[in-house]
């Protein structure tokens, strides 16, 4: 009997410890029937970075000095110059267009010189440890003159289609652009329109030097007369249609009434890519156009980064990792703090998604309905201050959330799913002051 009571003490322990470490181990596993937690925390910094910015290089009021106290005012972490890279026009008379003709030439980067451009960016980002510069122009691929100047119906066209081109990161790349302003366009200026063919030149010519091309303002007009010259350009929201492996558009302030709004132009070229169509996505920024006279803060491109640096910060460009913010009437932005899909049967399509998480820009494999997991916020937050949010899948908002800031929503999307299906979702915000915020899209493909 003196025997008995340690051996049973010793088996009453053991069975206390395994009752006490046994939920641990259930809990410690996820099975088919368990709802996914979605993650604490993303992993990305949200930089804001201003777009779009005209120096004195081509006709612009501030300086790149300038810019940066005015960053670092607002809180801007990066910077992207965009000058004109040329604003030059020759007319000449036929037959003798090389004799007779008039030029005449407003302040560019070509004008400055391409090689002095790229040195004073240059030599602000490297004397700047706060806020990151980047590179880019404001590009002109194309006009073309119609009617003549003895009719006195002379015409100058579609100088304002304008393309920004951002990141080439080399003088040189940006010389060579296919330009008629620099004589590299396989084009004349007297042959008409010549449709997009020169555009996509240009995107083509950017994408083998490994830059991203936006297409600027796509919806604005220019109609004037210039010493009885009219001048005219019409909107081009057409061209996101037109041209392919652009990387994408300026939602706003001059892109969204036919392009960005829900089942829009931007839907239709995201479903096309959805359906092998198109090779890439479309991503949407957003650009100040700044010539000296803006609040720097008006127009946003958020950066999602795990780094700042100059290849992040492209890579982020190229990628769909921004969102893009339009400040209304209030000295408050909308903040995009959660916006990420998850499921935990999903397989990761690339190496940068871990555990079935999809953020902005990227694509997970799932054999069920994702999960999404969405937060809108305010940068300075308003007691008060309602907002609607919209959930747009393929074109379609699927669901619309009208209520106080911040605004969180979790739930399940029970679309009926078909093997090898790919479709994405994407976020539309606005609130009671006319703070907008647009999200790039996430994809989902669907695989049994």
């Amino acid at each position: 009997m003196t025997r008995v009571k340690p051996i049973f003490n010793v088996f009453i322990s053991i069975l206390l410890l395994c009752i006490l470490f046994l939920p641990l181990s259930i809990s410690g596993r996820i099975t088919g029937d368990s709802k996914p937690a979605p993650p604490e925390t993303t992993p990305f910094k949200h930089i804001a970075g201003a777009v779009h910015l005209q120096t004195p290089v081509s006709g612009g009021k501030r300086t790149i000095d300038d810019y940066l106290k005015l960053a670092r005012e607002k809180d801007i972490g990066i910077l992207i110059i965009t000058d004109h890279d040329t604003q030059k026009y020759e007319y000449g008379i036929w037959p003798l267009r090389g004799l007779i003709k008039k030029t005449v030439e407003s302040p560019s980067v070509f004008k400055y010189g391409c090689e002095n451009y790229f040195a004073l960016i240059r030599q602000a980002n490297s004397s700047s440890n706060d806020v990151l510069i980047i590179d880019g122009v404001e590009s002109m691929p194309f006009y073309y003159w119609s009617g003549g100047y003895f009719n006195k119906d002379l015409s100058l066209n579609d100088r304002g289609k304008h393309i920004l081109v951002i990141g080439l990161n080399d003088a040189q790349g940006y010389k060579n652009l296919p330009l008629i302003g620099n004589g590299k366009s396989r084009f004349s200026q007297y042959e008409g329109s010549q449709s997009y063919t020169p555009y996509q030149d240009l995107i083509d010519y950017c994408n083998a030097r490994g830059g991203c091309v936006f297409w600027s303002h796509p919806e604005a007009k220019e109609s004037k007369s210039i010493r009885n010259i009219i001048v005219n350009t019409l909107p081009y929201p057409e061209a996101l249609k037109a041209t392919l492996n652009y990387t994408g558009f300026a939602i706003f302030e001059e892109g969204y009434q036919k392009i960005g709004i829900p089942n829009g132009i931007w839907d239709t070229v995201l479903k096309e890519y959805c359906e092998n169509k198109r090779t890439n996505p479309v991503w949407a920024i957003g650009e100040l156009d700044d010539y000296g006279n803006k609040d720097i803060d008006k127009v946003l491109t958020v950066f999602l980064l795990k780094h700042k640096t100059y290849q992040s910060a492209i890579d982020s460009l190229k990628n769909g990792k921004t969102y893009t913010l339009l400040k209304g009437h209030s000295a408050s932005h909308l903040v995009l703090e959660e916006f990420y899909l998850y499921n935990p049967s999903a397989s990761p399509a690339s190496s940068g998604q871990v555990g079935g998480v999809a953020y902005s820009g990227e694509e997970f494999v799932t054999s069920s309905a994702p999960y999404l997991k969405i937060k809108i916020s305010q940068k300075t937050p308003s007691r008060g201050t309602k907002a609607t949010m919209k959930i747009i899948r393929q074109g379609m908002v699927i669901k619309e959330v009208n209520q106080t800031l911040p605004i969180e929503v979790k739930f399940k999307d029970n679309y009926q799913i078909k093997s090898g299906e790919r479709i994405y979702y994407r976020l539309d915000v606005v609130d009671e002051k006319m703070n907008c915020l647009i999200s790039n899209p996430i994809f989902v493909r669907f695989q049994q």
